[in-house]
């Protein structure tokens, strides 16, 4: 035998040697596990002490209340700031969050007490323009009869002035406005109400509900297509035009769209049999909650969310809507030194992470807009923060280092729990195959296979030996096996890979794909 094969055969020795005194890692689930918990920690005070309050008040899982009043909060903020992370680089501050939770969870009220500073301030400005909002319609319905005559009378003239006359009410009316109430959340819409409803509320719209029908309007349940253009660019702030027969056309610059969706779990699941929602990158720009349900566990007699603690959760909302929406665009928050050097280092992990094979590979599309999403929430941490209703919401800010680091927690628990949305949609085939592959390694009970051994014993979901390349490389990512070094044969031609198995996953049941809502124990609030 060659010194080449006797160095090779040594190297895969060694290897296994290594395996054994190292010691391995606990594996990192494959996306069937519960996905963690909400870090409540990482809020801002006063969203912390609402999410912990209303959480214990309506006995729901803490990641309701956060996405909830991260939803609200981002209709608030939106178009009034914006964060520059670097130069030439700018993030909105609206979201797209979406809760996904049995029924009997409480959904509707939760949505209702996060929503209500918002609401409320609607109410409190339709009452302050209600008197000249009446004349407006007033004026207008006057100007409309009087141009009505003055075109009877000059259709029946050949008198010059009559025309003019009649040309110029006309005029008067085109140039009639009438004041628009203050409007900032909206339910049941279609995409061209919503466009309508948009364009005359300065680009800005918030659709915050405890129904998810909202996903089926895109799908089209009142056209024959799917309209999810001001959906996506509703989230990321391009130019919205739309051009239709029989309408006038409407152009809205920087468009800024808030969803804050509770919905069942079978929204979710339901989402895989819309393709264009994550071919069109939709799904991509949504942040998931998955949390456990609560039902079965919790109290009867609870406290009740303290004053104290609602009156600053309505202040906090009062502060950022007070202040006025530039012309020249949102004020514009920029990220410290430091800050930026932590969103970096995020950054970085999740390229990795992103590469064939990685774990994050098979839901790239939406871990590429996580980084984004995390400096969005930075923003609005920074304005919930100490510095809420001071001038430095008027004027330019920076986000500090601590707070930065919040939102990368926050972002690292949106990451986990898109893996958990995405592997119940079935939209992880990779993550699927995985699973279906550990499933035999744990009951073939053995420290060591080929790729050859694994084709053979599971032909029948995969045709090719080829197509298992991507799930053993997520089995490896995830810390399942250990990749031997190759052999080579005597005729030079290289043997099949061959796997160590991580002895953890032997003493594991086999996963499955389902959806992680079931009651936790110990979760109570």
């Amino acid at each position: 035998m060659s010194l080449f094969h006797d160095a090779a055969r040594s190297a895969v020795r060694l290897a296994d040697k290594r395996a054994e005194l190292d010691g391995w890692e606990q594996p990192v689930p494959l996306g069937s596990g519960s996905p963690p918990p909400f870090p409540v920690s990482a809020l801002p005070p006063t969203l912390r002490a609402w999410v912990q309050a209303e959480a214990t008040a309506t006995q729901t899982p803490p990641d309701l209340a956060a996405a909830m009043a991260l939803a609200s909060l981002a209709a608030a903020a939106s178009k009034r700031f914006e964060v520059e992370v670097l130069p030439g680089w700018r993030e909105p501050l609206n979201l797209y969050c979406a809760v996904s939770l049995p029924p009997g969870n409480r959904k509707s009220a939760v949505v209702r007490d996060a929503t209500a500073p918002l609401l409320g301030f609607e109410h409190e400005e339709a009452e302050r323009l209600r008197a000249s909002v009446d004349a407006a319609r007033h004026k207008l319905d006057i100007r409309r009869e009087a141009h009505k005559r003055a075109m009877k009378r000059a259709a029946g003239s050949d008198d010059p002035a009559e025309m003019q006359e009649a040309i110029e009410l006309g005029v008067q009316l085109d140039e009639t406005e009438l004041p628009v109430v203050p409007r900032l959340v909206a339910d049941d819409v279609t995409p061209e109400q919503l466009t309508a409803l948009m364009a005359a509320h300065g680009g800005r719209m918030a659709i915050i509900s405890a129904e998810g029908g909202i996903f089926e309007i895109i799908a089209g349940r009142y056209s024959d297509s799917p309209n999810l253009e001001v959906f996506l660019k509703g989230h990321c702030g391009d130019d919205l035009r739309v051009d239709r027969v029989g309408r006038a056309p409407s152009h809205i610059p920087a468009p800024a769209l808030t969803l804050g969706l509770a919905v069942q779990p079978e929204v979710v699941s339901g989402l895989a049999s819309k393709p264009t929602f994550r071919g069109r990158g939709l799904l991509a720009r949504v942040l998931f909650f998955m949390p456990e349900s609560m039902v079965g566990h919790r109290l009867f007699d609870v406290p009740q969310v303290p004053d104290g603690v609602l009156d600053d959760y309505r202040e906090l909302f009062r502060s950022l809507l007070r202040v006025p929406l530039d012309r020249e665009g949102p004020k514009r928050m920029t990220a410290a030194h430091g800050a930026v050097s932590e969103l970096r280092a995020f950054a970085d992990d999740i390229e990795a992470k992103m590469a064939p094979g990685g774990s994050l590979a098979p839901m790239a599309d939406w871990a590429s807009k996580a980084v984004g999403a995390t400096a969005r929430l930075a923003g609005l941490f920074h304005l919930a923060g100490p510095t809420a209703g001071t001038s430095e919401c008027s004027e330019r800010s920076e986000i500090g280092v601590e707070t930065m680091r919040s939102a990368i927690v926050v972002g690292r628990y949106l990451l986990a729990h898109a893996a958990a949305a995405f592997a119940v949609m079935g939209a992880d085939s990779a993550t699927a195959g995985a699973q279906h592959l550990l499933a035999w390694v744990q009951s073939k009970d053995t420290r060591q296979f080929t790729k050859r051994e694994a084709h053979q014993a599971n032909r029948a979901m995969f045709q090719r030996a080829a197509d298992l390349d991507p799930m053993l490389a997520l089995l490896e990512a995830h810390g399942f096996l250990f990749r031997r070094p190759d052999v080579p044969t005597h005729g030079g031609r290289p043997r099949g890979p061959s796997y160590t198995v991580n002895p953890s996953a032997l003493a594991q049941k086999p996963q499955k794909p389902q959806n992680p809502v079931s009651a936790p124990e110990g979760s109570r609030v």
